[in-house]
């Protein structure tokens, strides 16, 4: 089994939210037939769009190996806290604010990017990895 989770080709198996909670699992399965398990805590944003009976991931982009620029972080949560009839605006001073967590890594942003199905965004407190 791998120890270095690799996301590209995986496909997504699992979605679960928990409202009450504020976590949200995925489940991951690697090409290589292992899975990975992702639990994410203290959610503060969160979207799915078109999770489907196939859902294969592209790239998986992630603050904790990638410095987001002010502009992704606004356009990301933007999306996340819109719905498909709704466009949702985020404050300067709030995007100044998550951007300055991000980088002291009080807060986390998770970015799937789909080949096939499911694009998503989790801004949480937590991740938790297991492979």
């Amino acid at each position: 089994m791998s120890t270095n989770p690799i996301y590209h080709d995986a496909e997504i198996g699992t979605i679960a939210y928990s409202r009450t909670r504020k976590s949200v699992q995925l489940d991951f399965q690697q090409t290589s037939g292992d899975d990975i398990h992702l639990t994410f805590s203290g959610v503060r944003a969160f979207r799915v769009n078109d999770f489907g009976l196939q859902n294969v991931v592209s790239r998986v982009l992630v603050s904790t190996s990638r410095v987001f620029s002010a502009d992704e972080v606004r356009d990301y949560l933007q999306w996340a806290h819109s719905q498909h009839d709704y466009k949702a605006s985020l404050a300067d001073a709030k995007a100044t604010e998550i951007e300055r967590a991000l980088s002291q890594g009080a807060l986390f942003l998770f970015v799937v990017e789909p080949s096939v199905g499911a694009e998503i965004v989790i801004l949480c407190e937590g991740m938790e990895i297991t492979v």
